[in-house]
């Protein structure tokens, strides 16, 4: 057992590549048994290769019967949520069928993980639950980034609400609202990776991990790291000002 996660088996989802494999290689380090699930096959056989820890599934996330089932035959009493996919354009100009994809994955694919995980957590008194939102959205609102930009800021009303409701079950909950990230997901999305470019240099997804364990270790709920810090505090102080800076920037740089 390792502190700060007092979790024997951890579930990680989107655990092939980007933030969640940065996680998964992390946890198992630490002991921690790692159960993996992702789409791509490929990614999660040479984690898997790499990591006699871990127990790879490939599974979608939006298929909570088949998560539900994975995660019953091997009980995790931690949950960290990282399956996402990332989208451009107008949401007022955006295919209805992407809005339910995007919705699916990121938001109901973070809440069916973690309900998968809740019985072993319930029965032992204790876990820990991570949820990966984001500063687009998360914690301002971002231009241009179709259906993405509002399923993480679902992601996060939905940790306030879960945090509230499982904190007297011995259950630590942390929101992580990571910048740009370099990660296979930033590429999905080449307006935000320009523009991070532009702005600052997009953080490696070992520094998002690196930050989480320090909010775990402190007990905090909300994890802001890198370039995430001075857009937090931009929406206390002046949150119009914070509404209108994405429209701003992008216009500027793309016209």
């Amino acid at each position: 057992m390792s502190k700060p996660w007092r979790c024997e088996r951890i579930l990680v989802t989107g655990a092939a590549s980007g933030i969640g494999r940065a996680f998964a290689v992390h946890l198992v380090a630490q002991g921690i048994e790692v159960l993996a699930v992702d789409t791509n096959a490929a990614g999660l056989d040479a984690l898997a290769a790499e990591n006699s820890r871990v127990i790879p599934a490939v599974i979608d996330v939006t298929d909570h019967e088949a998560l539900a089932k994975v995660v019953a035959d091997h009980p995790c009493d931690g949950v960290v949520t990282s399956a996402a996919i990332g989208t451009e354009g107008m949401i007022t100009e955006t295919d209805p069928e992407l809005w339910l994809e995007v919705a699916t994955i990121n938001y109901l694919g973070t809440v069916w993980a973690v309900a998968a995980a809740m019985p072993e957590m319930r029965r032992r008194g204790r876990g820990t639950i991570v949820v990966l939102s984001s500063s687009s959205g998360g914690l301002l609102p971002t231009f241009h980034e179709g259906p993405y930009s509002p399923t993480k800021a679902a992601i996060s009303a939905y940790a306030r609400a879960l945090r509230q409701e499982v904190k007297s079950m011995g259950i630590q909950v942390a929101c992580v609202y990571p910048p740009a990230v370099d990660t296979p997901l930033l590429d999905q999305m080449q307006a935000s990776r320009q523009l991070a470019k532009g702005i600052f240099k997009p953080m490696p997804a070992e520094g998002v991990v690196r930050a989480t364990e320090r909010a775990l270790r402190r007990g905090r709920f909300a994890v802001v790291p890198g370039f995430s810090r001075p857009l937090r505090w931009l929406m206390r102080i002046s949150p119009e000002l914070g509404d209108k800076l994405p429209g701003i920037v992008y216009r500027r740089e793309f016209g």
